[in-house]
């Protein structure tokens, strides 16, 4: 193992910290990138949620070890991760259709009456009541 795979090692696990540290350094220049990036708390201090620390742990891992495992263990990998994902967004379509269908409605009654459509929640007929404390 020599200088060259040594540097490719490295390459592999900086790779995520290129792709994060353009978002975060861009939101507000005159901040500190690693305080901005790494501060443990929310919000005027900047930082990440730990939710976004495990995503971008988890996206170093799956380089990492998508670069050093075999082919065919990869694409069987990521033909599992899409199934998974396609099952993840099924379920939410149709879990939301409800509200799509009304919001739809709305917008078809607001097109013949010759109105410009506006969305307002409250105001359109047929969406299922969900309480605030759950959605926001």
């Amino acid at each position: 193992m020599g200088l060259g795979f040594t540097l490719l090692v490295v390459c592999w696990i900086l790779e995520p910290a290129r792709d994060v540290a353009p978002r975060y350094s861009s939101t507000d220049r005159k901040r500190n990138l690693w305080r901005l990036v790494f501060s443990s708390r929310r919000g005027a201090q900047g930082g990440i949620s730990s939710f976004q620390a495990f995503c971008i742990g988890l996206a170093s891992f799956a380089v990492l070890t998508g670069s050093i495992t075999s082919l065919p263990i990869v694409w069987a990998f990521a033909d599992i991760a899409m199934g998974v994902m396609t099952l993840l967004n099924v379920t939410a379509i149709l879990l939301l259709s409800p509200w799509a269908i009304a919001a739809l409605a709305d917008y078809e009654r607001s097109l013949a009456a010759g109105r410009q459509p506006v969305f307002v929640a409250s105001t359109t007929p047929g969406l299922p009541a969900v309480s605030r404390d759950i959605v926001w």
